[in-house]
């Protein structure tokens, strides 16, 4: 996919700089983890999954490292009567040392929640 080659492109040029990269992935890390049904895990577009972004970009999934054990979603899928966690905050390394807390909000009006990570950057120098 051209688009995400482009984000790709465009986040390795800005490496040295912190990056907040948040929004709709429509996939899951870990099916066991972030749906609540079985399933196969999804692939991001373009062949891309948040792995593959936090490992080529020193990306950290906030929400799972902080709530390592944690079982919470960002989607509702009404075609498959599923939760799924789909929907990520990820930041530099240099940014999640400064993150207070992350959470997930409800899913109400649509069929998705938020995700909002607080951050102490005065700490962060």
């Amino acid at each position: 996919c051209q688009f995400n080659r482009s984000v790709r492109q465009l986040l390795h040029s800005l490496v040295d700089l912190p990056i907040v990269l948040g929004g709709d992935f429509n996939t899951v890390v870990d099916p066991c983890m972030d749906r609540s049904q079985r399933g196969a895990s999804g692939w991001g577009p373009g062949g891309w999954t948040v792995p593959d972004y936090c490992a080529s970009l020193g990306l950290v999934d906030t929400w799972r490292a902080l709530h390592p054990g944690e079982h919470d979603y960002t989607h509702f899928s009404r075609a498959h009567s599923t939760f799924s966690r789909i929907d990520y905050m990820l930041l530099s390394t240099d940014l999640f040392a400064s993150v207070e807390r992350v959470n997930i909000g409800p899913i109400q009006v649509l069929d998705h929640a938020w995700v909002c990570a607080d951050l102490a950057l005065g700490a962060h120098g």
